[in-house]
């Protein structure tokens, strides 16, 4: 068995590119099922169906179930080779409305589809990202996570925690889940999609189950060390903490804190972020003070009105200690006894 752990996730409707030798693994279900994956479920019909070019029903369709609506199957990158979908709603009523409980697998219900053992040894940071297409009317969608080949799940992760009664997700969200503190460095780790039609945490008081969770281009990413570095010592308003915010965070406010063990004024902080080009900037104390930076400087790029700085990376990475608002790092004088005057007359101008 295995507890649950509720955990907020993040939910974004946008692939994020990595560089490819960051993917670990990648599973888009072009030929069915994995070989060396799993399905299970409450009773023997209460399992994850494929969905392919040659199946039937084929790829083009999503949910059988009686109230679908008009929603259709996932919109993945790859959903024209194939997915995989638990029919909440079908196994339940067969497709006929007010038919409860008549259908193949009757509700409360609940199904596992479990990955083969995969081992991330050499890799202590890494997330998971997949296209999740889910709607809810009592039931949950669960990373189960084992690091002992399968013999216990002892952690998992709801997502789409955010749905009310009856909504559903984008059918093309992607989500992505820092997972480095449950497998990084672990090699017989094992993870699991788990549909919980047992009315998890109460989502609804009148009943179980129901609707339906599409996956699909389910990748492990491995993350790298990014250390930011800004000095605040031209900072002319009040704060107490720096922070870095960007494309990796959310722009999240103070959820990646900066430090100056040395109270030299320059701050900084080492993230896992996966490889590629972020947007970032330096702020203070939850976005009450941020840096303004100006379109047109080195080392910033403007998209839809916000100007932000840039990061390039594909491998673990030292960003240069940066001046607040600048591309360039402050004013360093040579001489010790000098830093006092230099300091209090130096204008310094954005390197281009």
């Amino acid at each position: 068995g295995y507890q649950l752990y509720p955990r907020i996730t993040t939910d974004i409707n946008q692939n994020i590119p990595s560089p490819p030798n960051d993917t670990l693994y990648s599973f888009d279900f072009a030929s069915g099922t994995p070989s060396t994956w799993s399905n299970s479920g409450s009773s023997t019909n209460a399992v994850w169906e494929y969905r392919g070019t040659s199946t039937t029903p084929n790829n083009t369709i999503g949910s059988r179930g009686a109230y679908v609506g008009s929603r259709g199957p996932i919109a993945s990158l790859s959903a024209t080779n194939g997915f995989m979908i638990f029919d909440s709603d079908f196994l339940d009523n067969g497709g006929v409305a007010g038919a409860f409980g008549q259908g193949n697998a009757p509700a409360p219900h609940s199904s596992t589809l479990y990955s083969g053992v995969l081992n991330f040894s050499t890799n202590p940071n890494v997330i998971i990202q997949l296209n999740s297409y889910f709607r809810t009317f009592a039931s949950g969608a669960q990373i189960i996570i084992s690091t002992d080949g399968g013999a216990t799940y002892l952690d998992s992760i709801t997502l789409h925690q955010s749905l009310a009664v009856n909504q559903s997700s984008a059918s093309d969200t992607i989500v992505q889940v820092n997972l480095s503190s449950y497998i990084g460095g672990q090699s017989n780790v094992k993870v699991g999609f788990h549909f919980n039609g047992n009315n998890p945490l109460n989502y609804n008081v009148n009943g179980d189950a129901y609707y339906f969770w599409m996956i699909d281009d389910v990748k492990f990413i491995k993350q790298h060390n990014v250390t930011f570095q800004v000095d605040m010592r031209n900072v002319t308003a009040g704060y107490n903490t720096p922070e870095v915010n960007g494309t990796f965070n959310d722009w999240c406010g103070n959820c990646n804190a900066m430090t100056d063990a040395n109270n030299d004024s320059i701050w900084e902080v080492t993230i896992p972020i996966v490889g590629g080009t972020h947007e970032f900037k330096y702020a203070a104390d939850n976005w009450l003070i941020q840096e303004s930076l100006q379109p047109g400087m080195s080392c910033v790029v403007t998209n839809s009105g916000f100007t932000n700085r840039e990061i390039t990376f594909s491998s673990d990475t030292i960003i240069p200690v940066v001046c607040w608002e600048s591309c360039v790092a402050c004013c360093s004088p040579t001489a010790a006894t000098d830093v006092q005057t230099a300091c209090d007359s130096y204008t310094w101008i954005d390197g281009v």
